[in-house]
């Protein structure tokens, strides 16, 4: 189905009928039994992070673009993320870590601007970078910034990490080509279709191979692919994506974007705002519940795979987790209403954006 260009006004339409203004959170956090766990390493790699993101910008003058992003950077606070994340990881490799989820947002935010074309030369560049490091260099900001990274990651990852990563990110750019062709076009896809999509537009895939290289481990490829393990991903993966739709909500509706399940259910199923929020958190819960049944399943593969895979397992739930707690200290999502959102747990809508 093809929508005109005010996609999100159409998508929306249930909860505009009745001036809905504002909408209450569920407290997700709250109903998943797993401790927040923080990088002794945060604060150091806040700094360092920073600088190696914005190393060559040297446009220092007030109202520039880069002077604003900088004062964004430290709002979005992603160091938290890194360091809830991958608590575990030595000094060295938290900020490995850091770097690229910062380049990892980065990439979300430049692409949701991009025509198809566009994104697949951006992954041209990655994907080159990727899998040629040593034969393939690109002058772009973004080339520069993977290739850094990239170089730090193969030089202790293992190979198995290393080939799952590069996987992740394929499929990654594949679905960031698909939205973006959904955001040319006007078309919001079904709840069980976004889902799919939703598993590789998170990124959540290579942020789990990084979670291999972050706790030094390596982790046969035939016991990764078993069902209970492939089951913990998913289940991990949901709760992150769906989450984060709660959460950044009100931001992507202001900028009229539909890649988010609250507002694909509520075109596809005709229901109100909060129906669908509520609706969403009962995905995410769903998602939690998941993860633990899966993780009940896992065999045993002798003591040491199974310290490794107990290690991965825990880094999947540190993700859930950092996620939701990230998303409450974070400016990214709710800016300026971030303290009245945690006081109240209620999200006035913006307006939309000119």
């Amino acid at each position: 189905m093809v929508l005109e260009l005010d996609v999100c006004t159409q998508a929306c339409a249930p909860a505009t009928a009745t001036k809905v203004k504002s909408f209450a959170m569920p407290d997700l956090p709250a109903y998943f039994p797993y401790s927040l766990r923080r990088n002794e390493h945060e604060i150091a790699a806040l700094k360092v992070t920073k600088n190696w993101f914005f190393q060559g910008c040297r446009d220092n003058l007030p109202g520039s673009k880069y002077t604003k992003a900088k004062v964004q950077y430290d709002l979005d606070n992603f160091a938290f993320l890194a360091s809830t994340c991958y608590p575990e990881a030595d000094r060295e490799r938290i900020q490995t870590c850091s770097d690229f989820l910062i380049l990892l947002f980065h990439l979300d935010d430049i692409t949701d601007e991009m025509t198809p074309a566009q994104s697949d030369s951006t992954a041209d560049i990655v994907m080159n970078t990727l899998r040629n490091p040593e034969g393939y260099t690109s002058p772009t900001r973004v080339g520069v910034l993977i290739k850094d990274f990239w170089t730090r990651f193969i030089s202790t990852g293992s190979i198995d990490a290393q080939q799952r990563f590069i996987k992740a990110f394929d499929l990654y750019f594949k679905s960031i080509h698909n939205q973006s062709s959904y955001r040319q076009t006007g078309y919001i896809p079904p709840p069980d279709d976004y889902a799919q999509l939703r598993r590789d537009t998170s990124g959540c895939m290579m942020c789990y191979a990084l979670t291999e290289y972050a706790n030094n481990i390596d982790i046969p490829g035939t016991v990764m692919e078993h069902d209970a393990i492939l089951g913990m991903q998913n289940a991990s993966n949901d709760l992150v994506s769906f989450a984060n739709d709660i959460y950044s909500f009100n931001l992507e509706q202001s900028k009229g974007d539909t890649h988010n399940m609250i507002a694909v259910l509520m075109y596809s199923e005709g229901i109100d705002l909060q129906t669908a929020v509520d609706c969403v958190a009962a995905r995410c819960k769903e998602a939690m519940d998941d993860y633990y049944k899966h993780r009940e399943r896992l065999p045993s593969w002798g003591i040491e795979i199974d310290r490794r895979v107990e290690i991965y397992a825990d880094g999947l739930a540190d993700w859930m987790i950092g996620v939701m707690r990230w998303s409450f200290v974070t400016y990214r999502y709710f800016r300026r209403d971030l303290q009245e959102v945690n006081e109240s747990q209620v999200v006035r809508l913006w307006e939309r954006e000119k």
